[in-house]
C-alpha cells in the first residue's frame, strides 16, 4: 500500500515538472517496473507486425 502512495507521488511530480524528470523516470523504472514502450505503425496508421 505504501509503495502505491510513493509511486503515485513520483507520477504526480512527473506531470508537474517541465524539466529534470530524468531522475524520476530512473526511480520509476528501477523500483516500480516501469518500462519504455515503442509502438510502430505503417504509413496508413496500421500496426506493423
Amino acid at each position: 500500500m505504501l509503495d502505491l502512495k510513493i509511486q503515485k507521488s513520483y507520477e504526480e511530480q512527473l506531470i508537474i515538472r517541465r524539466s529534470g524528470a530524468t531522475g524520476l523516470i530512473f526511480i520509476l523504472k528501477n523500483n516500480f517496473n516501469w518500462k519504455d514502450r515503442q509502438e510502430y505503425t505503417g504509413a496508413d496508421g496500421t500496426p506493423i507486425t
